[in-house]
C-alpha cells in the first residue's frame, strides 16, 4: 500500500489530540496502528518527538 500525503501546504496548528479507549479491553492491532500512524504523522508534521 502506499502513502499519500494530503495537503501537505497547509499548515498544521496545534493541538492537544488523544486517543481515548479503555485500557480494561485489549486494543486490536489494527486500532493500535491507526493510532501510532496518526501520532507519527502529526509529530512530523508539528516537528515534535512522537510519543509526548
Amino acid at each position: 500500500m502506499q502513502s499519500k500525503s494530503l495537503l501537505d501546504d497547509v499548515p498544521t496548528p496545534g493541538a492537544n489530540i488523544y486517543a481515548v479507549y479503555d485500557s480494561a479491553q485489549n486494543l486490536t492491532r489494527r486500532a493500535k496502528l491507526a493510532i501510532d500512524h496518526i501520532a507519527e504523522g502529526l509529530a512530523r508534521r508539528l516537528d515534535i518527538p512522537a510519543g509526548q
